[in-house]
């Protein structure tokens, strides 16, 4: 599974995870800037 950073939203962030496919919209709720979130979500896809 792949998980890809989309839009902010008004308390996070939706991202997409993605396997073959199928995709799911996921919604992330934090206070973690886009550039942290994104390292974060590049730690789990490797």
């Amino acid at each position: 599974m792949v998980l890809l950073l989309s839009v902010k939203t008004i308390n996070g962030y939706k991202a997409i995870a993605r396997k073959g496919k199928t995709a799911q919209e996921v919604f992330i709720s934090t206070d973690l800037s886009k550039e942290e979130l994104k390292q974060m979500i590049d730690i789990y896809n490797d």
